[in-house]
């Protein structure tokens, strides 16, 4: 990948999700406005500085699966060959999917 983030920010690749229900019923997108998203984190930036000093984040690492909202404020879409990835706030992600 060629996008590195800066600070707090996590480039994160969405997982997509079913969208036809056990019995069949095809759901549109707006269906669950407040439903979580999945993604796998992909990119991580250094972190943020305060008082002059890095602090690194430290509860995300590149590879897990994350919970964020899809309409998250911070979020940007990025798209690289064919692939759409989004750029995330640290504070947008709300948990790690434990393996």
């Amino acid at each position: 990948m060629k996008l590195k983030p800066v600070r707090d920010r996590i480039v994160v690749k969405p997982i997509e999700e079913e969208k036809t229900t056990k019995g069949g019923i095809v759901l549109p997108d707006n269906a669950s406005p407040e439903k979580l998203s999945r993604a796998k984190v992909v990119e991580i930036g250094p972190g943020t500085y305060e008082s002059g000093k890095l602090l690194p984040i430290e509860d995300i690492k590149k590879g897990d699966i994350v919970l964020y909202s899809s309409y998250a404020g911070g979020g940007r879409e990025y798209k690289e060959d064919d692939e759409t990835y989004y750029i995330l706030n640290h504070v947008d992600i709300f948990a790690v999917i434990k393996k």
